[in-house]
C-alpha cells in the first residue's frame, strides 16, 4: 500500500539529523577503534615531547597522565563539539544558501521506493539502495552513503505511518 506525506524541513529537524548521524557514527566499531587509536597516538607523541625533561619515572607518570587528560579534552570538544555547537550553525547559513532544502516536499512510499517530490526536485530510490536507517523520536534519516542521507521528520507522519515505515526498513535496510 503506497502511503505519502507531505513536510517542510526546518532547522530542528536537520540539527536533529545531524547528532543523530554523527552520534550513531561514534558507536560504530570501526569509528571506536580509529578514535581509540588516535588517542594512543596523541597521548604516544605529547609523551615524547616532554621526555626530554623527565628527571624520574614519577615525571613520566605525570606526563603520561597529563598527555591523556589533554588527548581526551581536545577529542572530545571536537567530537561533541561538531555536532552541538558548530553544527546549527552550519546548518543555518546552509539553510539560507539552499532554498530548495527550505521548498516543501512530499515523501512518499511502497514495499520497493522511497520517493521525495518537490516543486524543482525529484528523488526516488529502491530500500535496497539505501546503506542504513536511524531514527530518533523526532527523525528518520535514510542513508544513500555514509556521508548523505536524507531527513524525514516524524512530526508529519501518523503512528500508522511510522509503523508501516519501520517494517519497511526492517525487512529491506541494515539499521547501523
Amino acid at each position: 500500500m503506497k502511503q505519502q506525506t507531505t513536510f517542510t524541513i526546518t532547522e530542528d529537524d536537520l540539527t536533529q539529523a545531524m547528532r543523530l548521524h554523527a552520534f550513531g557514527n561514534y558507536r560504530q566499531s570501526k569509528t571506536i577503534a580509529k578514535l581509540a587509536a588516535i588517542w594512543v597516538g596523541t597521548v604516544i607523541v605529547l609523551m615524547l615531547l616532554t621526555y626530554a625533561d623527565w628527571r624520574t619515572w614519577f615525571d613520566g607518570v605525570i606526563a603520561a597522565a597529563a598527555s591523556a587528560s589533554l588527548a581526551s579534552f581536545v577529542m572530545g570538544a571536537v567530537l561533541f563539539g561538531i555536532p552541538l555547537v558548530l553544527g546549527p550553525r552550519i546548518i543555518r547559513k546552509r539553510l539560507e544558501q539552499e532554498k530548495l532544502l527550505a521548498e516543501p516536499g512530499t515523501a512518499s512510499w511502497d514495499d520497493e521506493f522511497y520517493t521525495v517530490t518537490q516543486e524543482n526536485a525529484h528523488s526516488r530510490y529502491a530500500w535496497r539502495d539505501y546503506v542504513f536507517l536511524r531514527e530518533d523520536k523526532n527523525v528518520f534519516i535514510f542513508a544513500t552513503s555514509r556521508f548523505n542521507y536524507q531527513v524525514l521528520p516524524k512530526r508529519a507522519l501518523t503512528p500508522e505511518q511510522i509503523a508501516d515505515l519501520r517494517r519497511i526498513v526492517k525487512r529491506s535496510v541494515d539499521r547501523s
